[in-house]
């Protein structure tokens, strides 16, 4: 299984789609991402959610960390 740790910052200066679509369209199989993440950019956030939701190759795991705030809510 494929594994993806979101752990920063949502938006330009940290996690972005372009960085979560590259890596869905380098992997087949499962992903299991793990959200630990403050939140961030509402438009960015909407973009990873979105990206996540096309992908399919495989299934998608949602797993929560200590802190899933705000927009990472919505990507969950």
């Amino acid at each position: 299984m494929n594994e993806f740790l979101i752990d920063q910052e949502i938006g330009s200066w940290g996690m972005s789609a372009s960085t979560v679509r590259e890596y869905l369209s380098s992997i087949t199989g499962d992903v299991k991402v793990t959200l630990d993440s403050p939140g961030g950019s509402i438009f960015e956030g909407i973009s990873i959610h979105n990206a996540f939701k096309e992908y399919d190759k495989g299934t998608v795991t949602m797993v929560m960390g200590s802190l899933v705030a705000s927009i990472t809510t919505y990507i969950a």
